[in-house]
């Protein structure tokens, strides 16, 4: 029975994961074909810009979260509400240089336009990995997937009506496509996130609540002091792999970083 459970839900990761990489695959696709280089490279370079940004926004909280609540069981729940003082503060320090870099860097009003777009993405980001945190330790795998999908999804319902009803796509109306999915996800993670201290939250593998009332208090320090490694190592990650793109289009250009982009 165990055994079924488990390839049961290894299996709706799978879906969700092949199906979320399939939509992000077409949009990509599209907005490729209907994008000249220029914006899709600055596009590719945004996006990386808010990605690498996205784990200082985060701070590492929602991969404790896992740890927490696996070590102390009912008790993690004294992390929550400093853990969610601290996201808020580092989610509008990351969107803030964002901002700052749209407004005061080398860009054009296009850039600007569609930096301060992205700005949103990387609070959006964040609202997936907390959300996709309480999923795990709830362990709703099939709940999980479909929440990992859904910004793929809504991203592509977009372009794809877009391209319908405008038959155009510039930097105006692509900012806008993230802005609005990150809008979504982030008053969806609200009402999830808001549900972790009632009795909708049902941790698995600790059915006793009592000790929670029994475990000290944390403050907004201990948790950043806790969380950093997880943040650092997605951060170290994310360089690694991302400011490539970024570098290309402020050494070489728009155009050069959306070849780039593409191969």
């Amino acid at each position: 029975m165990l055994q079924r459970f488990y390839v049961k839900s290894v299996s709706f990761l799978w879906i969700g994961s092949f199906a979320g990489a399939g939509l992000a695959f077409l949009s990509q696709v599209i907005l490729a074909r209907m994008l000249s280089p220029e914006l899709f490279g600055l596009l590719g370079a945004g996006l990386a810009l808010a990605m690498l940004l996205t784990p200082i926004a985060s701070f590492g909280v929602g991969q404790y979260w896992l740890k927490a609540f696996g070590k102390e069981g009912w008790g993690g729940l004294r992390w929550i509400k400093p853990s969610i003082k601290l996201v808020i503060f580092s989610t509008i320090a990351a969107m803030s240089m964002l901002f700052m870099w749209a407004i005061w860097g080398p860009n054009t009003t296009a850039e600007r336009v569609l930096l301060i777009f992205l700005a949103f993405h990387i609070a959006g980001q964040v609202a997936i990995e907390l959300v996709s945190s309480r999923l795990q330790l709830e362990e709703r795998f099939g709940a999980l997937a479909i929440w990992q999908l859904l910004p793929h999804l809504f991203r592509f319902v977009l372009i794809v009506s877009i391209v319908f009803f405008a038959g155009v796509l510039n930097s105006l109306w692509v900012g806008w496509v993230y802005g609005t999915t990150a809008t979504a996800l982030v008053v969806l993670a609200i009402f999830s996130i808001k549900q972790i201290s009632t009795s909708k939250f049902l941790l698995r593998g600790h059915p006793d609540i009592h000790n929670a009332s029994r475990c000290e208090t944390v403050s907004v320090v201990d948790v950043a002091k806790q969380a950093w490694p997880f943040g650092v190592a997605v951060l170290a990650y994310l360089i690694y792999f991302q400011s490539d793109l970024a570098l290309v289009k402020y050494m070489a250009g728009d155009a050069e970083a959306g070849f780039y982009n593409v191969s």
